[in-house]
């Protein structure tokens, strides 16, 4: 498979760096009120990572101790337990999002030099290719909306962040990075933004960038502060993002910025040792509320642990 289904860390190394904040960017932390504490929904001894739950199902990727380097994707009904399989046998399946309204997962489908972008209808069990934006490219990390699909794809040295509007059917490209690098990020595409990360040589930025005009701000402040793998809760103009210190599992924060804001809300923590693996998912909890649902990743062993942090909105 290579390395297009290693299972990355950001701003490992990082490089602390000053740049301006672009317009309608935080400038500054608020004080932090009363923190979440997160909660575990799957943990080891085998890996799990990449959640997504449209509040019937929660999808992830996961491994076994036998085989550490296959990964499948598994889709849990949280009413009755019931765990399918959804990738198709012979090949590796990564976890991305649900359709809106649906219970059809959209995923990364892999098997030998060949990656794609597949759907799967967990009403009926039926797999088929995404419409659009398939190529004899590497594709992968797929998120989708009612009315896009953000994903990456490899071509030649570069790895590209693509958009692809559902209705006129035309592809974006929103940003590139050296392939070898393997720093950018997709990021979980609404109806209004597309989040992602870039992390070149380390220095990771999250950014949102809007479906319709094409505007991208950052949400990143003025610390200099590794920020990575937004997440935008359209309903309110929340955004949540990660920052870290230099070095995996260090100061990790868990931030809440309101578009628009010039400030920034520390909402949890990780202990030291602990980071946090691409990336954040926004979930209904059954209880009129939102979690947030995050990959925990031990920076000693290298597990991979789902956790959530109840209630953010």
């Amino acid at each position: 498979m290579g390395r297009r289904v290693v299972i990355l860390l950001a701003c490992a190394t990082a490089v602390a760096t000053l740049p301006a904040t672009l317009p309608g960017g935080p400038s500054a932390d608020a004080a932090p009120s009363t923190l979440i504490t997160p909660v575990q929904v799957l943990g080891g001894p085998q890996s799990t990572l990449f959640p997504s739950s449209n509040g019937t199902w929660l999808i992830y990727t996961t491994n076994t101790v036998k085989a550490p380097k296959h990964w499948d994707e598994m889709a849990k009904n949280l009413s009755t337990g019931h765990i399918v399989k959804v990738n198709a046998p012979g090949t590796q399946g990564f976890a991305g999002t649900f359709d809106p309204g649906t219970n059809t997962v959209v995923y990364q489908q892999a098997s030998g030099r060949r990656s794609n972008i597949a759907t799967f209808d967990l009403d009926t069990s039926s797999r088929a290719l995404m419409p659009g934006v398939n190529t004899p490219s590497w594709e992968w990390q797929p998120s989708v909306s009612t009315g896009y699909v953000e994903f990456l794809r490899d071509v030649g040295k570069l790895t590209v962040l693509l958009l692809y509007n559902r209705t006129t059917h035309a592809i974006v490209e929103v940003g590139s990075e050296p392939l070898k690098c393997e720093c950018l990020h997709a990021g979980p595409v609404g109806e209004q933004w597309a989040p992602f990360t870039k992390c070149p040589k380390g220095r990771c930025r999250a950014y949102i960038r809007s479906t319709t005009s094409g505007a991208v701000r950052t949400a990143r402040d003025i610390s200099g502060l590794p920020e990575y793998f937004p997440a935008v809760d359209e309903a309110t103009g929340d955004v949540y993002l990660v920052r870290s210190g230099f070095g995996c599992g260090r100061h990790i924060r868990f931030l809440k910025w309101h578009i628009g804001s010039l400030t920034v809300s520390v909402i949890a923590t990780l202990p030291p040792g602990y980071d946090v693996a691409p990336r954040l998912s926004l979930a209904p909890n059954g209880s009129g509320g939102t979690d947030l649902l995050f990959t925990r990743v031990n920076c000693k062993t290298g597990g991979y642990d789902l956790y959530k942090l109840p209630g953010v909105a």
